[in-house]
């Protein structure tokens, strides 16, 4: 009996001493707080809030924030001198950063910004709806531990109306993710409007049927029934607002070259099945073969397709006019002005390109050494990977003099410079007959070189 006892009380206190130790993810289930926070303090012991009087400086209010605060039980707007729940924004906090901190009669929100106050309000909820009242004494502080947090929506083969899409969001913002990847068009179907071509809306947003059941399954089966839908251009302004009052940024992504048949339906000239007398209304197309027919139909089926958009001029047009119509391009467009070798030179705090002599912007540049002696080494090329550019030859080492004042090329005749192959990098070695160049040679052997070496002396 006296073992018994022991044994019990023994385990009563093993118990115990387990639930003084909780880790945060343990203390934030029990809040009720989603996702777990970096810390949580609490013993849990009651305070005396039985409501939320929240204050909210007009410049942190949001339609989504007044959402929040309304949906909550037992809560309402308050001015600052009658409210229990206070937010301010504390500049030292990183962005989405929060501490909330539950006292035994109030509630103080500090964040780094909007999207901090919005997490917090979102923890506090949550607490309050798992918790019940009076809430709990806690303290919860939380910084996201990855700044991007995203989800995806596939709307090509599946069409989700806005109201879905809003809905969507929303559990996003619940669950305190910030980047939403918008999945516009497929070989199934292409959503979004783009006024120049409305054959988009009228033929590609739609298929025919869809099949019903395994893929696997033979002989297939469809269900017969016209699908797809799509959506207007203020339709999707108006989802990027919502977004965006959530903290949520949209991600469009629209497919190329491939997943792309819904497109290739609605104008065959883009593909490489129809030979060029294709109708340029995209109406009809000749085939390969000679049959006038539709060359390409929205997929009812899924899987993988080998057609994708023609490298041709109309289809690059096309690309570019639907992309800017959409404007889903809205970071600084970025243009490159020069494709010249050259050097940087830092000149009272700022860094000034001077572009390299004639001789050295025939081939790329992938290596440079200071030999001493105020010159430069250079090599290059490109022969292993020719894609549609083929070999980039024509720098087979080169040396510039009076690099620091006005460069100027050393001919290879009197540097005995010959080094063949894809140089990707120089370093230069002192030795007692002095300074050594070795080249480092792409899938090849190392060459060195000393000066006034003739080109009969290179070893490779």
């Amino acid at each position: 009996m006296r073992q018994t006892s022991l044994f019990i009380l023994l385990l009563a206190g093993l118990l115990t001493g387990c639930h003084s130790h909780k880790t945060p993810e343990a203390l934030a289930h029990n809040l009720g707080v989603i996702t777990a926070p970096a810390s949580v303090t609490s013993d849990f012991q009651p305070s005396e809030i039985n409501s939320l009087r929240v204050f909210l400086p007009d410049s942190l209010t949001t339609d989504y924030l007044r959402l929040i605060v309304n949906s909550l039980p037992k809560t309402s707007f308050s001015d600052e001198s009658s409210a229990n729940v206070k937010v301010a924004i504390d500049t030292i906090l990183d962005e989405e950063e929060y501490t909330l901190e539950i006292s035994s009669d109030k509630v103080t929100v500090r964040a780094g910004s909007s999207a901090g106050v919005q997490y917090a309000l979102t923890s506090l909820g949550q607490i309050a709806e798992h918790r019940g009242y009076p809430l709990p004494v806690a303290v919860v502080r939380d910084k996201p531990k990855f700044k991007y947090r995203g989800m995806h929506l596939d709307v090509g083969r599946h069409f989700f109306d806005v109201a879905d899409v809003k809905k969507y969001l929303d559990y996003m913002a619940m669950y305190k993710y910030n980047n939403f990847h918008w999945h516009l068009t497929e070989d199934q179907g292409w959503r979004i409007e783009i006024k120049k071509y409305p054959r988009l809306q009228e033929v590609a947003a739609f298929r025919k049927e869809t099949l019903i059941g395994h893929y696997s399954d033979q002989p297939h089966k469809f269900d017969g029934k016209r699908y797809g839908g799509y959506y207007t251009q203020e339709e999707v302004r108006e989802i990027v607002r919502y977004a965006s009052d959530r903290h949520i940024n949209v991600i469009p992504e629209i497919e190329m070259p491939g997943h792309s048949l819904a497109a290739l339906a609605a104008y065959p000239q883009l593909g490489c099945r129809l030979d060029r007398t294709a109708s340029e209304d995209g109406n009809t197309g000749k085939l390969s073969e000679g049959q006038d027919q539709p060359a390409y139909e929205v997929a009812t089926k899924w899987g993988v397709f080998e057609d994708v958009y023609c490298p041709t001029e109309y289809t690059f047009g096309f690309l570019e006019d639907l992309l800017g119509e959409a404007h889903f391009a809205k970071a600084k467009p970025l243009e490159i002005n020069t494709l010249a070798n050259s050097v940087f030179r830092f000149r009272g705090g700022r860094g000034v390109r001077e572009d390299l002599p004639a001789e050295v912007q025939v081939a790329p540049i992938y290596a440079c050494a200071d030999t001493g002696s105020g010159e430069l080494m250079l090599a290059g090329n490109q022969s292993k990977v020719r894609v549609k550019l083929g070999r980039l030859n024509g720098n087979h080492g080169l040396v510039i003099r009076d690099p620091a004042g006005k460069p100027s090329v050393v001919s290879q005749v009197h540097t005995g410079l010959g080094v063949r192959g894809d140089v990707r990098g120089l370093a230069t070695v002192k030795t007692v007959k002095g300074p050594l160049v070795v080249f480092g040679v792409y899938d090849g052997e190392a060459v060195f070189y000393r000066k006034n070496n003739l080109a009969s002396d290179i070893n490779q």
